[in-house]
């Protein structure tokens, strides 16, 4: 292809960020299907910017067998019969800065409308480090949801939230694990996982001793109308359900690696377990390097990263077991991506939508928790529910993302964030535009109708 024929394509911009321990660049990404890569070749970024963008002969990269060995990788793919755009994709390794990698994007993107070059943004130069890979976006996100719900009531929107996005073909629910500590959390999320059709999630729980007090709505998984549970489920005793880190440990060895992404949002307890965790006859790795293998991405909800009323905010989820979120931070060996306090409190779930969009059934095990919690009028923060609309639609543009850095726990429980290069932390950011995006979308998400609804 030549720099004359390039020109009148348009010219889609994305970009990968390589990661530590990553070995090979697939070839599907660029290869198959819609696209097909050219010759190979790589080099560093100045003989990149002088050679390839001032060069009919641009392409680097990525036939599926190299290996990323250089700062800045490029792939150009030509479109094959009927499609009429191509693909830029950038690769960068790890110590390339986010910020500086956003100068280089846009650098690229001058010199490409220079040329003639239409480029389509995917989410805007400004948000595309906030995206995942376009490496990890073949088929639905296989996602672990950990969390302490029973304490809160929007533990139990995120889970309605992630059966909408399965129903949608956006994820794949592989396991629930639970960190408050009472038996009847199990059977609860069972019954709203039976509600939405999926009883046979595998579910996981602890036995730390936090927050063992009885919750204000898991009474569901009890109530009987008549003679029949109105929630019907097959686990009644949630101290005879599994133990979360053989739970977690089971499914992530069953995973493709650098496949699964973990949406955390309650304490840390089951996660720092895992990591803790030695090698058993599930797996031969122990849990740091099993994580390190199979999971790709960490979605939080935890700290706080600005002030909350002009105070420092130590935030639930952190101080409950503050053991455990040091462990989380200080070893766990990928990515982690924090929704802070302000997030969810800046997009408050509208009590309306509990009146009015729940009405399709007679009984929602979402709108009643959400009631027997606090009732109306009262908007509650969609703290959990924004991790888990990162964690699966990242390239949607709903939030930004800090700068990279590292997260500290102080013995007190306040998350301390240092930026830094060489970081894995971030945490995301929101603004007036997005907060409406997020609120509407989660609405629409959690009041979803299961596929099939219950008789």
């Amino acid at each position: 292809m030549t720099a004359t024929e390039s020109s009148s394509i348009p010219v889609h911009l994305k970009c990968h960020r390589h990661r530590p321990g990553e070995k090979k660049l697939r070839k599907s990404a660029v290869s198959a299907g819609r696209y097909r890569s050219f010759a190979v070749e790589k080099r560093r970024f100045p003989q990149v910017l002088s050679k390839h963008f001032l060069h009919p002969g641009l392409l680097a990269t990525c036939d599926g067998t190299c290996y990323p060995e250089d700062v800045v990788w490029f792939a150009l793919s030509a479109p094959v019969r009927g499609v009429r755009q191509a693909q830029l994709l950038v690769y960068f390794e790890p110590q390339y800065s986010e910020p500086l990698q956003r100068d280089l994007m846009r650098f690229m993107t001058s010199v490409l409308l220079i040329f003639g070059i239409c480029v389509l943004p995917t989410a805007g130069l400004a948000n595309a480090f906030a995206s995942e890979p376009l490496l990890d976006e073949s088929g639905p996100v296989r996602l672990i949801f950990d969390t302490d719900i029973g304490n809160d009531v929007d533990d139990v929107l995120a889970l309605g939230t992630i059966h909408a996005l399965q129903t949608r073909g956006d994820c794949e629910l592989l396991a629930v694990t639970i960190t408050k500590d009472h038996p009847q959390c199990a059977p609860f999320v069972d019954a709203v996982n039976t509600f939405y059709g999926r009883g046979k999630i595998p579910i996981g729980v602890c036995h730390s001793g936090i927050t063992q007090q009885q919750s204000k709505f898991t009474v569901l998984a009890d109530i009987k109308d008549g003679d029949q549970l109105r929630y019907p489920h097959d686990l009644s005793d949630g101290s005879k359900a599994p133990d979360a880190v053989v739970v977690l440990r089971r499914v992530l060895a069953a995973q493709p690696d650098q496949s699964v992404v973990i949406v955390q949002v309650g304490f840390s307890t089951n996660l720092a377990n895992l990591l803790l965790s030695s090698a058993d006859d599930i797996s031969p790795l122990n849990g740091r390097d099993l994580v390190s293998q199979k999971v790709r991405m960490l979605s939080v909800m935890a700290g706080a990263f600005e002030p909350i009323d002009g105070k420092v905010h130590l935030e639930y989820n952190i101080v409950e077991d503050i053991p455990s979120a040091k462990t989380l931070v200080r070893l766990w060996p990928g990515e982690i991506i924090f929704s802070g306090f302000e997030i969810g409190l800046h997009a408050a779930y509208p009590a309306q939508s509990i009146l009015e969009d729940y009405n399709y059934i007679a009984h929602h095990p979402l709108s009643e928790s959400y009631v027997l919690y606090e009732p109306p009028p009262h908007n509650r923060p969609t703290w959990d529910l924004t991790s888990v609309l990162y964690a699966v639609q990242p390239h949607r543009g709903y939030f930004g993302r800090s700068d990279s850095g590292t997260v500290t726990v102080t013995d007190k429980g306040e998350t301390v964030f240092t930026a830094s290069e060489s970081g894995r932390h971030t945490y995301l950011t929101m603004t007036k535009e997005q907060q409406i995006r997020v609120v509407e979308a989660l609405v629409q998400l959690s009041s979803q109708p299961p596929g099939h609804l219950p008789q």
